[in-house]
């Protein structure tokens, strides 16, 4: 059987041509695409961008239950009811590239920064960042950064922030939470 034309029975794990309605080892019913014929077994939650079981009715990361898009498609068997698999349609998805400390991380829409939020590994240790610190912003095709009213500020590029403004991002721009803590702004996509 080609890379296209059989289906893997949930039961016994044999392979049985797609159209069979029944097992040809042991008579089952459940089926399932192998893995080289599904496109995607998991979809992506829109809030942080981790990839989830495509069963998943809420994030494994974050509990939200805001996912990408997901493209239903159709194996026709030969009982002439149609069997459904679901993909995920790929797009990339607004997000960030920043570097701390050396180490290259992603921020998704609504992230933010501190001792007890993203970037902890780096920043839990910094006393002088807050442990809510900064929040990234995605809105009208934008990224922005907002102060969450830190303790001892943040500086876009040398200029100390208002905790009750949002302020555009770009590439190369430098973020600084504290003497030990500067996030430099690598990439940007929206």
């Amino acid at each position: 059987m080609g890379e296209q034309d059989y289906k893997i029975c949930k039961s016994c794990g044999a392979k049985n041509p797609i159209n069979e309605t029944f097992c040809i080892e042991c008579f089952g019913r459940d089926f399932e695409l192998p893995q080289e014929n599904k496109k995607s077994e998991y979809k992506i939650c829109k809030s942080c961008g981790a990839k989830n079981s495509i069963e998943n009715e809420i994030c494994d990361v974050c509990l939200d239950r805001n996912f990408e898009e997901v493209n239903t498609n159709k194996v026709e068997n030969n009982d002439n009811a149609n069997q459904e698999y679901k993909t995920v349609i790929e797009k990339e998805n607004p997000n960030v590239k920043v570097e701390l400390n050396n180490q290259i991380f992603q921020i998704y829409p609504n992230d933010i920064a501190g001792r007890e939020a993203k970037l902890s590994e780096i920043l839990q240790n910094i006393s002088t960042v807050s442990r809510q610190h900064i929040k990234f912003i995605f809105e009208n095709n934008s990224w922005q950064v907002q102060d969450l009213n830190s303790t001892n500020g943040s500086y876009l590029n040398n200029t100390r922030l208002n905790p009750s403004q949002k302020y555009d991002i770009k590439q190369n721009d430098e973020l600084k939470l504290s003497s030990k803590a500067t996030i430099k702004i690598l990439e940007i996509v929206k």
